[in-house]
C-alpha cells in the first residue's frame, strides 16, 4: 500500500454558481441535485441527448457553489454543453482554475492532512468543507482521500510536505483497483452511463425526473438493453504507452476478435491495470489482449458488487 500525496494535473473542477445552479444541473446531470444532502459528494453523468456521456465526475458542494471533478479532457466537452443551455439560467459557469487538486492515501498523508482540517471524513463520498479547502473520502477497497484547496490552502499544503508531490499515477492506480471510470476525448460521446457502472456506484437517481439524456438512460435500464459494462484488467508487466480507446481483443477459438475498448489505465511497480469496457457476460479470469500485440491481460473481480443485469 503506497503511502502519497499527489497533484491531480490532469482533473479540472467546473465550478457552477448562481440562484439556479441547483435546479439547472438537475435537468443536465444522472443524480439529484435538488435534494442535495450537506456534507456528501456523489459520482454523476452528463449526457447528451442520446444518452452517451460528455463527462463522468465527483460533484460536491463548495463555498455554496457545484464543483463538477473529472477528466480534463471529459471537463472541457462537458463545460462547452452546460454553457450553451446555461444561458436560459441563472447560473455561472467556469473552470476553477483558482483551486488546487490533491490525491492523498496512507497513514502519513492522512497525518499531514490531519494538520490540515480539523477532522477528516470518516465514510464513502463523505465531503468536509473549512476553509483551506475541502476532503472528501473514496473508500472502496482502499480509502483514499479528494482534495480541494484554495489558493490559500495550497500555500499550506506546499508548506506542510516534506517531500516533493508523487506521480499521479498513483491515485489513478487506485482509482483504477475500484473500477472507477473517466471520459477522456476518445471516449466521449461513445457510452452511456451504465457502460461505465454508475448504477452501481450511486451515480444515476432513476426516480429524479427529467434530464438531458435520461430517456435512453431509463429506456436502457427497465427494458434491459446495456449488454457492455467496465471491467478491470491487469497485466504483469509496466505498459506505458495505453490510450484511451485502444481495441482489446478475446481469443475464440484459433482466432482474435474485438471484445472492448480500453477506458483508462495505470501502472504500478510491475503491474499495469486498466480499465474497459467489455460485453458484460465477460467472465472473470477471461484473458484479452491488445489489439494485435502480444500483451494480454486478465480479467479481474469487481471491487463492488456486480451484476451483468443492473
Amino acid at each position: 500500500m503506497r503511502d502519497f500525496i499527489a497533484e491531480l494535473t490532469s482533473l479540472r473542477a467546473i465550478r457552477v454558481s448562481g440562484e439556479e445552479s441547483a435546479k439547472y444541473l438537475h435537468g443536465q446531470l444522472t443524480v439529484n441535485t435538488e435534494q442535495w444532502e450537506p456534507r456528501q459528494s456523489r459520482l454523476t453523468a452528463h449526457c447528451d441527448f442520446k444518452g452517451k456521456m460528455w463527462q463522468q465526475s465527483y460533484l460536491q458542494k463548495f463555498q455554496n457553489d457545484f464543483l463538477m471533478i473529472g477528466h480534463h479532457q471529459g471537463a472541457d466537452a462537458s463545460i462547452e454543453q452546460l454553457k450553451k443551455y446555461g444561458v436560459f439560467a441563472k447560473v455561472d459557469i467556469t473552470i476553477a482554475e483558482d483551486l488546487f487538486l490533491v490525491g492523498a492515501s496512507g497513514e502519513q498523508a492522512e497525518k499531514t492532512l490531519r494538520n490540515l482540517f480539523s477532522k477528516l471524513p470518516t465514510k464513502h463520498l463523505e465531503t468536509v468543507e473549512e476553509s483551506v479547502g475541502s476532503i472528501t473520502l473514496i473508500d472502496i477497497s482502499q480509502a483514499r482521500y479528494l482534495c480541494v484547496f484554495t489558493h490559500q490552502g495550497k500555500q499550506v499544503i506546499d508548506d506542510a510536505m516534506s517531500t516533493a508531490y508523487a506521480p499521479e499515477a498513483y491515485f489513478d492506480y487506485l482509482e483504477i483497483s475500484d473500477c472507477i471510470g473517466n471520459v477522456q476525448q476518445a471516449t466521449c460521446n461513445e457510452y452511456v452511463p451504465q457502460m461505465f457502472n454508475l448504477q452501481l456506484l450511486n451515480g444515476i437517481d432513476f426516480n429524479k425526473g427529467c434530464y438531458m439524456g435520461q430517456e435512453v438512460v431509463a429506456r436502457t435500464k427497465f427494458l434491459g438493453k446495456n449488454k457492455r459494462a467496465l471491467f478491470l484488467l491487469e497485466a504483469d508487466q509496466v505498459l506505458e504507452n495505453l490510450n484511451a480507446g485502444d481495441t482489446l481483443e478475446k481469443q475464440i477459438g484459433d482466432n482474435w476478435r474485438r471484445s472492448g475498448t480500453l477506458i483508462r489505465s495505470a501502472v504500478d511497480d510491475s503491474t499495469t491495470r486498466v480499465l474497459a469496457v467489455l460485453p458484460n457476460d465477460t467472465e472473470y479470469s477471461d484473458v484479452l489482449r491488445l489489439k494485435d500485440s502480444e500483451v494480454t491481460f486478465t480479467v479481474l473481480p469487481h471491487p463492488y458488487e456486480f451484476s451483468n443485469n443492473a
